[in-house]
């Protein structure tokens, strides 16, 4: 089964989901992939999750283990679903069929259909938030962009819902937005070649959610080129450290906790204009991708010339 909590991070997580055939699912706030991933803890965690190799990511990939059922790694030429994924897809979308008795429209794998939406998975807490101003500037591209592509635009509060209302959110979502963090966990519902956007603090990056924890999503990141206004980097940077902030964030925890757990993020002017760019390929990804049918199928869309992003203004 599955449980969904609100982490102490700002972002619920799924603990252990697992059933007969593949897709053991182990992430969360605390839990093992944590600890797989920032390498402070062996393979083998005590609750059983942890498998050797499993270092920032949450699925095997197909070359990894033998199995009767075929690769499907090819779903999309960019990128690679691997099974493992797939199946935690079917399984978490028959669980939720039973356990909510909602009917999900499902492709020929068993898990729902992507659909023309856009989600912005939002932090709380008091760690890695923008003020109201540079929030909505967030929030002004993918509106910009999901109007004449037809995309519905959704704000979800990860830690404020259910499991079954975030699994609603997201499993059906063709792009996803986020700050790095326990509310990225969700991506792994997303459909494969969905698109994915990060957004990291000053001086801080991990390998966490790449491709939606390995899920098989088209991935970008942002890295932020500045600290907020009278913000300043860790105290002992200099004297261990001199200027070299990867060195100290893979060295020193406390170092890595500093820039990565920051009160206050910032969108510089070239910040904003690389967020643009990436929100805007996401959202195009999507569009031209011929391996998406049911979204080809949508009653007009073909003829669009979308010229939202041929138009100089834009």
């Amino acid at each position: 089964g599955a449980s969904w909590e609100a982490g102490a991070g700002g972002g619920g997580f799924v603990e252990c989901a697992e059933e007969d055939g593949g897709g053991a699912l182990c992430v969360g706030g605390g839990g093992c992939f944590r600890r797989g991933a920032e390498g402070s803890q062996p393979d083998v965690s005590p609750a059983g999750c942890g498998a050797a190799g499993f270092v920032g990511r949450s699925f095997a990939s197909d070359d990894e283990y033998n199995s009767y059922e075929a690769s499907l790694g090819s779903i999309d030429p960019v990128v690679e679903a691997p099974r493992d994924s797939l199946k935690l897809r079917e399984n978490l979308a028959a669980l939720m069929s039973e356990e909510t008795g909602s009917s999900y429209v499902v492709d020929g794998r068993g898990f729902p259909n992507m659909v023309r939406k856009a989600v912005l998975l939002k932090r709380s807490g008091a760690t890695r938030r923008f003020d109201e101003f540079t929030e909505n500037k967030m929030k002004i591209y993918p509106l910009m962009f999901a109007e004449p592509l037809y995309f519905s635009f959704q704000e979800v509060h990860v830690d404020e819902l259910s499991f079954s209302e975030v699994y609603d959110a997201v499993s059906d979502a063709a792009v996803i937005i986020g700050v790095c963090g326990d509310n990225l966990l969700a991506a792994i519902f997303a459909p494969p070649s969905a698109a994915m956007v990060e957004i990291f603090p000053y001086g801080y990056s991990d390998t966490l959610h790449k491709s939606g924890g390995s899920a098989g999503l088209r991935y970008s990141r942002l890295n932020l080129s500045s600290m907020a206004p009278g913000d300043h980097d860790w105290p002992d940077l200099e004297r261990l450290y001199g200027t070299n902030i990867a060195r100290c964030i893979e060295e020193n925890a406390d170092c890595r906790g500093f820039y990565r757990d920051r009160p206050r993020l910032f969108f510089s002017d070239e910040d904003l204009a690389m967020y643009k760019d990436l929100v805007k390929s996401a959202f195009q990804s999507i569009h031209d991708s011929e391996r998406i049918e049911q979204l080809r199928s949508f009653d007009g869309v073909d003829e669009i010339d979308v010229p939202v992003f041929k138009s100089k203004k834009w």
